[in-house]
């Protein structure tokens, strides 16, 4: 078959000037060869459509066409590129008439509303072509409406297009949008009606797009059941992407420009038209707002696509897209707060899925959402963090400008930060994180406060721990176990855990009647191996690792035995949390300050601080405001007047935490009173730790006082720190 279908012109050509892309409304109001000069990519799966729809012209069967893909990835574009070239190619516009119903079938429930609907759009169909018929086929859509409670309404209606299509001696091509859909909303009977109707009537066949692969697919006893020949809609790959972003923006672009491009879209059409809008206009603020847009018209799309998704795969795949980036397996886990195990799993089922993209192999293998729009959704509507959605923004920025144009783009970014507090915060976000973007700003005189996020408690060893330090000064260990410690501590630091665990399994003994070593030695050395299996992502072993040893070590009362127990439960409710079981974090932290409360060992009173300060976090992330401030001012009430540097460093971060819960609360004024009195406590601290902390109070406490109005105060507050 011979196609007058145009393609791309020479990639390395320049660009030639062209109508702007739509991200909507795609063909409305556009003539065909507007519609052509907008087709960029997708050359190979227009040829496959084209090649279907052809060989159906004198075939006594139709094969029927399912196009499937994400929101954003060309499936309208493509229908309407298939319509043009049906209007334009002689032989295929001789023996085929395109009918594309509404993008949204939501009128849809019955067969006889799918033929009335079909009556409708193929009266507009034949205006172009044969107007007599056209006004038939408009009468008999006013008569058979008004007829609604006709039992013959669906026969009367199928004949109606039926005989059409013998009088125009075309067979039609109708095109469906959102398959799916129409599948789960219409009446029960609607799909078989359906498929006996376009198994017998080779005058009808079906184009239909759908943004998954649903069930009613691949289940035999569901009627769409092999019913259709599908094609599948994958990312653009950093080729193609290189191809649309040089037709968009006009700008001459090579592949090490266009990758960083691709990552943030994920290879979407759609996302790279927008981004094409901030290439001409240079305006963030405008990028934005597209992007708002964009995520208003999709949140139930979103939303549904996330519930969809088993609990497990859910967590993972929010933890993969909060992240926002290419991630580690252990990124993610730890994000997730789940064992790596489990989720090195769950991604292999969401790389399936197609919702995951994974790249490289063995280690050096690093995951990414799909569908980057479904990290800009959760960014502004989960924690409606639009700087986070900006930072990311201007990291690719800064990635694809450079040298001159970059530097007229940080002045434009400047001047729009003093207009929009998203703009100014996400712009400090991604100056922390970027040193030329932090001199370009400094250059232009600009200075962003930046609200400080609260970071998860991290686990908790120490240099000396490792070495068994406190051990070996005392003299308490014999030179081959004062040797195992040292290679434990340089086993660690090059990162072999599994050589750690065989290490410390070597000199633990089987019997508890006969210890290998020293109990305090032993307990330090299986305290080592938990942590190895930590660090390995196996928090699951690690736990058990934990239990053993305090069931072996539990009733000691050798202090430095008691010190390596206290340390253990710390780690094992951390441990838990990673985890995802929050609850029986805290259930740990509280045993442990039921064991311990009353102890005067100064490292044990460490460990209760780090216990406290989890326990009031872990109470935050599971929403419950209330209890953690409670548990913060416990510490405080506790351990408020500890010299222990260890503890005072604990200290500092639950005000500063206690602070940050109060704002989210609303409760800015108490905020502020915390952010004071932590700044009163320990403002003359020598603690690198302690200091960290007092600084991100000031900065959090001019925010919130900016928040408030009161600038002057705000700008005190940073002229003192």
């Amino acid at each position: 078959m011979r196609t007058m279908r145009q393609t791309t012109a020479d990639s390395n050509a320049p660009a030639k000037s062209k109508p702007r892309l739509r991200k909507f409304h795609i063909g409305t109001g556009q003539s065909d060869q507007e519609v052509i000069d907008q087709f960029v990519v997708r050359q190979n799966e227009l040829d496959r459509i084209l090649e279907v729809l052809a060989g159906n012209i004198d075939s006594d069967s139709c094969q029927h066409l399912l196009l499937v893909g994400p929101r954003g990835r060309g499936k309208t574009m493509l229908l309407v590129r298939v319509i043009a070239e049906l209007h334009i190619d002689a032989h295929l516009a001789e023996g085929l008439l395109p009918v594309r119903l509404m993008e949204e079938s939501q009128e849809i429930f019955t067969l006889a509303d799918f033929w009335l609907e079909c009556l409708y759009f193929l009266a507009k169909a034949c205006e172009p072509i044969d107007q007599a018929i056209a006004e038939d086929l408009r009468a008999s859509h006013a008569a058979l409406t008004a007829q609604w409670a006709d039992p013959a309404l669906e026969s009367r209606a199928r004949a109606s297009v039926l005989d059409a299509a013998d009088r125009l001696d075309r067979k039609l091509v109708i095109m469906i949008e959102n398959l799916q859909a129409l599948s789960r909303e219409a009446d029960s009977t609607f799909g078989w009606d359906l498929r006996q109707v376009l198994q017998t009537e080779p005058q009808v066949m079906l184009l239909a797009t759908a943004t998954s692969h649903f069930a009613a697919l691949e289940d035999a006893e569901q009627p769409f059941f092999e019913l259709f020949r599908t094609l599948h809609l994958p990312p653009l790959d950093t080729e193609e992407c290189r191809q649309l972003w040089q037709a968009i923006s006009h700008e001459r672009v090579d592949t090490r420009q266009i990758r960083p491009l691709r990552i943030l879209t994920g290879g979407s059409p759609r996302l790279m038209v927008v981004l094409a809008g901030f290439s001409r206009d240079r305006s963030l603020r405008q990028l934005m707002d597209h992007l708002v847009e964009l995520i208003d018209d999709h949140t139930e799309y979103f939303r549904s696509h996330i519930e969809d998704l088993a609990s497990s795969e859910r967590r993972v795949y929010l933890a993969l897209i909060d992240l926002w980036q290419e991630s580690s397996s252990a990124e993610i886990a730890a994000r997730a707060r789940m064992d790596i195990r489990k989720v090195s799993t769950y991604l292999g089922r969401l790389v399936e899925r197609g919702a995951v993209l994974v790249e490289g192999t063995g280690r050096n293998r690093s995951y990414y959402a799909a569908e980057r729009l479904y990290s800009i959704y959760y960014k502004l509507r989960r924690d409606r963090d639009e700087a986070a959605v900006v930072r990311n923004l201007i990291h690719f920025m800064v990635t694809y400008y450079h040298g001159t144009e970059l530097t007229e783009l940080s002045r434009r970014l400047v001047l729009e930060a003093k207009q929009s507090a998203g703009i100014r915060e996400g712009l400090a976000r991604a100056a922390q994180e970027d040193a030329e973007l932090r001199n370009l700003l400094q250059a232009q005189g600009m200075q962003v406060p930046q609200m400080a996020d609260r970071r998860l408690a991290a686990r908790n060893i120490s240099a000396s721990e490792l070495s068994g330090e406190s051990l070996l000064s005392e003299g308490a260990v014999g030179a081959e176990a004062a040797d195992t410690l040292d290679q434990m501590r340089r086993l660690y630091e090059s990162g072999d855990f599994e050589a750690m665990i065989r290490l410390a399994d070597a000199f633990v003994a089987a019997d508890l009647d006969h210890p290998a070593v020293d109990p305090a030695v032993e307990a330090r050395l299986v305290s080592l191996k938990a942590q190895a299996q930590l660090e390995s992502g196996d928090s699951a072993a690690a736990i058990e690792t934990y239990d053993a040893l305090l069931a072996r070590f539990g009733d000691s009362a050798l202090p430095k035995v008691q010190v390596q127990l206290a340390r253990a439960m710390v780690n094992k409710g951390y441990s838990q949390g990673q985890l995802g079981d929050s609850a029986a974090e805290i259930e740990t932290y509280d045993a442990l300050l039921a064991r311990f409360g009353d102890s005067a060992l100064p490292e044990v009173q460490v460990q209760l601080a780090w216990a406290m300060v989890n326990k009031g976090d872990s109470q935050g992330q599971l929403g419950d405001s209330a209890a953690e401030i409670e548990t913060y001012d416990a510490l405080l009430a506790r351990f408020g007047d500890s010299a222990l540097p260890e503890v005072q460093v604990q200290l500092a971060r639950a005000m500063f935490n206690k602070g940050i819960t109060q704002g989210q609360l609303g409760d800015s004024a108490a905020a502020i009173e915390t952010y004071d009195a932590l700044l009163a406590r320990f403002g003359d601290s020598a603690l690198p730790e302690v200091q960290v902390q007092l600084a991100w109070a000031m900065v959090n406490k001019g925010v919130t006082q900016r928040q408030l109005g009161d600038s002057a105060a705000a700008i005190e507050t940073y002229d003192a720190l």
